[in-house]
């Protein structure tokens, strides 16, 4: 007999990684541009995309978090995050060091939006609308970086017999 191994996935939920900055930092709009020139290290002053004349800190959750994947997949589009970061393990620890450190910056997932740090509003491309990380943006697809879930694949074997 040899197996054939069928897999079936199913989304089932939407999320979002939101970014989120210091509560007293007055930008209130990114793009998603914006947060790759961060993050690559081309931009390293809050005053180059419309803030104070003060450094960026960006924090980074561990590589190996789902919403780190995210990121490098659809903010940094397979380029290297060349920016001097701090290393955060969980959410908890990105929104405690973002609301720690006046200059940071960071991202999170929307269940952690509302614990402490600035929401940014977030656009596709420079130009286009911000969005807020709302529910309903988010449930629409609208907000920028929106991502499904869906629960891990379930393999079923089926057998096929010789002929």
């Amino acid at each position: 007999m040899l197996g054939k191994l069928e897999l079936e996935g199913y989304r089932f939920a939407r999320d979002a990684l939101v970014v989120i900055a210091h509560p007293s930092n007055p930008v209130e709009n990114l793009a998603i541009e914006d947060l790759r020139r961060i993050y690559h290290g081309d931009t390293r002053r809050w005053s180059e995309v419309g803030g104070r004349d003060a450094p960026i800190v960006p924090v980074l959750p561990s590589a190996r978090s789902d919403v780190a994947g995210f990121f490098a997949q659809q903010v940094m589009g397979g380029e290297p995050l060349l920016a001097p970061v701090v290393y955060a393990t969980s959410d908890s620890e990105v929104v405690a060091r973002v609301t720690a450190e006046r200059g940071a910056i960071g991202f999170v997932s929307l269940a952690w939006a509302d614990r402490g740090g600035k929401v940014m509003r977030l656009a596709s491309l420079t130009g286009l609308p911000y969005w807020k990380p709302d529910l309903e943006a988010v449930y629409k697809g609208e907000y920028p970086l929106t991502r499904f879930f869906a629960p891990r694949v379930r393999g079923s074997r089926a057998a096929s017999s010789r002929t």
